[in-house]
């Protein structure tokens, strides 16, 4: 029996495990280091909150006695904003934060520089996630993006284990923790898991959150089945679903 590579959705699972420990690290390491940083130039931390800018920055600034005119220029074009340099140049003029030694500096760099890197290959990640559920999974990418899509196929293990739930169970896969705590408890059952980070849902109104999830449901059971079972691949019954499913969101707010 020929493989058929387009099946296999291993990278995707895996993938998909890096990119949400990536997630984890890259936060972990940035608050390390802003932490750290904060000694030094505290003023920085809350003029710049993006964790990859942050860390560009503090690479770039380096001793802060050492801001030239040259350097000034520089961090405008870096930043891409007028504002914030002014605003990180007057902030370092005027820091209150205390000397620290340049063995100390190197290291906060060190780990600055770590930071932007795992930060790139994150986005190589996720153009390579982006690409791989284009040929695995279009009809499905088409309807909630290729974020959620491999969370699900992550979740389900294959694309082939997704394509033998009901619409129901896709309803609310990612939710299993909530679901057996409700049966325990006797309590209302948990509506959406993983399909609650949808734009669709998240945006409906709380009474209609019900109604549409399971619309969602449905058509993502529908997209899934076509992407596993056709010989054909195309995003053009995603983008049908993803009309049908506008309109519904449209007559329920």
């Amino acid at each position: 029996m020929k493989i058929d590579l387009r099946k296999t959705d291993n990278m995707i699972i895996q993938s998909n495990l890096l990119l949400e420990q990536f997630d984890k690290d890259i936060n972990f390491l940035s608050m390390i280091s802003k932490e750290w940083y904060s000694w030094y130039f505290p003023e920085l931390g809350k003029i710049v909150t993006d964790p990859y800018l942050f860390s560009l920055i503090v690479k770039f600034v380096g001793k802060k006695s050492e801001f030239s005119a040259k350097k000034i220029l520089e961090l405008k074009i870096l930043v891409m904003s007028e504002q914030i340099s002014k605003e990180i140049t007057e902030a370092a003029k005027n820091s209150i934060g205390f000397e620290i030694s340049n063995v100390d500096l190197k290291i906060i760099e060190k780990l600055c520089e770590s930071i932007i890197l795992m930060a790139e290959f994150r986005d190589n990640l996720i153009f390579y996630l982006s690409k791989k559920i284009d040929l695995i999974a279009p009809n499905l990418k088409e309807l909630i993006g290729e974020n959620l899509s491999a969370k699900m196929i992550s979740k389900a293990g294959s694309l082939k284990n997704l394509a033998r739930y009901p619409s129901s169970t896709i309803q609310i896969l990612g939710s299993e923790k909530a679901l057996f705590q409700s049966l325990k408890t006797k309590t209302k059952t948990p509506k959406f898991g993983i399909l609650f980070n949808s734009g669709f849902i998240s945006k409906t109104k709380i009474s209609n959150r019900g109604k549409i999830s399971r619309f969602l449901a449905n058509k993502c059971s529908l997209a899934i089945r076509i992407d596993y079972f056709s010989p054909i691949y195309t995003s053009f019954y995603g983008k049908k679903f993803k009309k049908q499913l506008e309109k519904k969101f449209q007559e329920l707010n």
